[in-house]
């Protein structure tokens, strides 16, 4: 279920289409959207492979045994909170779970690569602009961090593999 304050609406809820036999022999009621912020759901029975419909594998998700899927989508920016509950579970503290999706309206441009000799210092410029007009995301933060910070940190922050940038004017964030 999605909380009230939340944005966004469930489109579509996991079913993992068992087999006759198992329909015959289990009386489970089957996933159903009941309104746009409630649904019922059931974990699915086999493992299965969630396709987006396209060639691209890269964006596929591995649906293991015992777990299920929702879909939300959201028009405008905001926060959507899904809670999900399985009341039969024999882990009575896990039988509630939510999840907290953070809606944003933009696009972003990464910096390009950069080959330089060792000690030299480097700009990095995230340009994030509105995806609706294109306008500067001004005032938006960037968080760049270096992933191996033995090999690198960022100059004039005494070794901090971690640098925040806010998006100016013309929708730049420069470290």
């Amino acid at each position: 279920m999605l909380t009230p304050e939340s944005v966004g609406t469930f489109i579509q809820v996991g079913d993992d289409d068992p087999g006759l036999l198992h329909r015959m022999t289990v009386k489970k009621q089957r996933p159903e959207k009941h309104d746009p912020s409630y649904a019922h759901g059931l974990t699915s029975t086999k493992r299965m492979l969630i396709t987006r419909g396209n060639l691209d594998r890269s964006d596929d998700v591995q649906l293991e045994k015992g777990q299920t899927w929702i879909s939300i989508s959201s028009p405008s920016e905001g926060t959507s909170r899904v809670t999900v509950l399985a009341p039969e579970s024999e882990c009575w503290d896990q039988r509630k779970a939510t999840a907290t999706i953070y809606w944003i309206d933009a696009r972003w441009q990464f910096p390009g690569s950069q080959i330089v000799p060792a000690g030299t210092p480097v700009s990095l410029t995230t340009r994030v602009t509105r995806a609706e007009g294109s306008l500067p995301a001004r005032g938006w933060k960037v968080r760049y961090e270096v992933q191996q910070p033995e090999i690198a940190t960022f100059a004039g922050t005494n070794g901090s593999s971690v640098a925040e940038a806010v998006v100016d004017e013309n929708g730049n964030a420069t470290v």
